[in-house]
């Protein structure tokens, strides 16, 4: 026996209509308040994809841009070399050395 076989035989039903509250309805209410249901979130999907795809868009873009920024910087680097100057070999002031001992 199927779920709608087993539907037709149910006079009422609990349907969950959200934040945990419960109401009993009659089989056809209960198919009439779900499709109700499908509609609305169907329009809602409708209604949310274009700015959805917007947004997947211009998060593309920035990715390629912050992809050729980091190309870009790391070309720059391999051409002009860093000096690093550990700051162990700078010259201490004397005062520097008599406050240590």
């Amino acid at each position: 026996m199927t779920l709608l076989e087993v539907w037709n035989y149910v006079e009422h039903v609990l349907i969950d209509v959200g934040t945990g509250y419960y109401v009993e309805k009659a089989a056809s209410d209960a198919r009439d308040f779900f499709k109700r249901k499908i509609d609305f979130l169907t329009k809602q999907i409708e209604k949310i994809q274009p700015a959805l795809q917007e947004k997947h868009a211009m998060k593309q873009a920035v990715m390629e841009m912050m992809s050729l920024k980091i190309q870009q910087l790391t070309a720059s680097q391999a051409v002009v070399p860093v000096y690093w100057i550990p700051s162990i070999c700078l010259p201490r002031p004397a005062f520097y050395i008599k406050t240590l001992f």
